[in-house]
């Protein structure tokens, strides 16, 4: 059961953190964008505008988190599933008839 796990911990690794970090930047980018156009009401310093971006860095983990996570555990599955790897498919038929 360790190997398995470990298999399965570095197949989903390896998607999430090619999908998380495109989005946790295409996400920060747009947040800094909506951030900058504070700047046109008020003056704010390079160190505010860091502190603000530290402020709405949960939401955007909020987002990005679940919504990687679904997609990361989703292409595994699918992905091992057509690459043969029966035992794995048949695990997971297990667990889901069990239920």
């Amino acid at each position: 059961m360790d190997r398995l796990q470990h298999y399965i911990i570095h197949h989903l690794s390896i998607l999430f953190l090619s999908i998380f970090l495109p989005l946790f930047a295409i996400a920060s980018v747009i947040f800094l964008i909506k951030l900058a156009t504070y700047t046109a009401v008020i003056q704010l310093s390079l160190w505010e505008m860091s502190k603000l971006y530290f402020f709405v860095l949960p939401e955007i983990l909020f987002y990005t988190l679940p919504v990687t996570f679904f997609i990361a555990a989703t292409l595994t599955l699918f992905r091992l599933s057509t690459d043969n790897e029966m035992v794995f498919y048949s695990l997971l038929v297990f667990i889901l008839n069990s239920l």
